[in-house]
């Protein structure tokens, strides 16, 4: 067994303005490649355009706040409670509509991606923990269970 806490690892910065921020977890060697695994922090109004995950399908784990994912025609708004499939070559764009951070687990088999996440420049912000403010209960989005 292997025990991953966030904030244990390296943030990795998407090179562009408003974009997200990724601690890789499980990378190709940890998991044999068979599967690999991200916290990602996208920052408020931030968002990731239009991108596939090469050889890899991905599951989306929205942890806080509301995301807006859409591919080709289709868009969801997701939030925690939730798990996205995609499949290996889909298109998809991720966008965080609120005012403040967002996060979410992104695990995807085989890890072949991951190498993308890895390969962006070590983050030194503070903004880019992994733990970042939760939006109010009761905000719609957030709601007690």
């Amino acid at each position: 067994m292997h025990v991953l806490p966030t904030g244990s690892g390296p943030v990795h910065q998407v090179p562009f303005p408003n974009g997200p921020s990724a601690e890789v977890l499980v990378d190709e060697q940890s998991a044999s490649g068979q599967l690999a695994a991200a916290y990602v922090t996208i920052p408020a109004g931030g968002n990731m355009p239009e991108h596939a995950h090469g050889e890899s399908t991905a599951l989306v784990v929205p942890f806080t706040g509301e995301l807006l994912i859409r591919s080709g025609q289709h868009e969801e708004r997701v939030a925690p409670g939730v798990v996205v499939l995609l499949d290996q070559g889909e298109r998809v764009s991720v966008t965080n509509e609120t005012s403040y951070p967002v996060s979410m687990l992104g695990v995807l088999a085989p890890a072949g991606f991951i190498e993308a996440l890895a390969s962006w420049p070590t983050s030194t912000a503070q903004d880019a923990a992994p733990n970042p403010p939760q939006p109010p209960v009761g905000d719609g989005v957030n709601q007690p269970r």
